[in-house]
């Protein structure tokens, strides 16, 4: 009797391990796919000088914007965002006061792919954060996210100089 015992004490604990170690590496996995995508996303727009500034004749400067950033998304493999949500008008994580006193406005909220856009203005220039998701969905429970968000250098605007 010892043995059946132990047997299946062995046996739920290497499940339980195994539980474990998959989710580790699924949220890993998901972690470094919404970690690129908002790296490249502040890459681009610091090599642009700023989001959706390279298009001055355009209706709407962030539409060419907006289309390379998507097409950089599609490259990656990034959700897209199949049941339209929008993002806040402050990132998660920020308080309402907060979000007022730093003067942050929502740039780009309706993309095909979910990731916000924030604009900050401050005494010395312009920055942008960043916010993208990653995902887990588990069939018994609804979609499941975390926001991940970062922000770029501060972008100086040298057109007097």
């Amino acid at each position: 009797m010892k043995e059946a015992f132990g047997n299946t004490a062995i046996t739920t604990i290497v499940i339980t391990f195994m539980a474990i170690l998959i989710l580790i590496l699924a949220s890993s996995s998901s972690y470094s796919k919404a970690s690129k995508v908002r790296n490249r996303i502040i890459e681009m727009i610091e090599n642009n000088q700023g989001y959706g500034s390279d298009c001055k004749a355009c209706v709407n400067p962030w539409d060419t914007f907006r289309d390379d950033v998507e097409k950089e998304l599609a490259n990656y493999g990034y959700r897209i965002n199949t049941q339209n949500n929008k993002c806040g008008e402050c990132p998660k994580g920020m308080s309402e006061e907060s979000c007022r006193n730093s003067g942050a406005k929502l740039i780009d909220n309706f993309t095909k792919y979910q990731y916000c856009v924030y604009e900050f203005h401050t005494v010395k220039g312009v920055y942008y954060g960043v916010e993208t998701y990653m995902y887990f969905d588990i069939p018994v429970v609804e979609n499941i996210k975390f926001a991940i968000y970062g922000e770029t250098k501060t972008l100086y605007d040298l057109s007097e100089f």
